[in-house]
């Protein structure tokens, strides 16, 4: 059971796949768009991997346009700047089903990392002749 111990809280403990978005009052139109799940990218600026190891998930598929008084980028999408965090991919896609959400699953990158020292740049290499290739 959930924390709080209410009949909703028993109730939405019990719920099958997909229940909880149906009870929770939310449009039609919502419920029906897909979610995005991903592990985020390292910074570009930094080579820490801080804020690496969870899992992000996102609502896809909101209508945007240019605002032409400001030219602002509006939406009618109320989800369209959330953005949960999970630990795990399986918690992420647990969470997804439980509200009847279809998510598109990316996986992750992996760098491969090479050997490198600062003294291959300073190594010596003979120079090749046209002929030799």
């Amino acid at each position: 059971m959930l924390r709080g111990g209410g009949v909703l809280t028993t109730l939405l403990a019990r719920a099958e796949a997909g229940v909880i978005g149906r009870i929770s009052g939310v449009p039609e139109e919502h419920l029906r768009r897909t979610v995005r799940i991903y592990k985020p990218t390292r910074c570009a600026m930094q080579q820490g991997a801080k804020n690496t190891a969870s899992w992000r998930m996102e609502w896809m598929g909101a209508d945007k346009w240019a605002n032409p008084l400001m030219g602002w980028t509006s939406t009618s999408n109320p989800l369209s700047q959330t953005r949960l965090a999970f630990d795990s991919l399986d918690e992420a896609l647990a969470f997804a089903t439980k509200n009847g959400r279809k998510a598109d699953v990316e996986e992750p990158q992996v760098a491969e990392v090479k050997d490198k020292s600062n003294g291959d740049n300073f190594k010596f290499a003979p120079v090749r002749d046209a002929d030799d290739v």
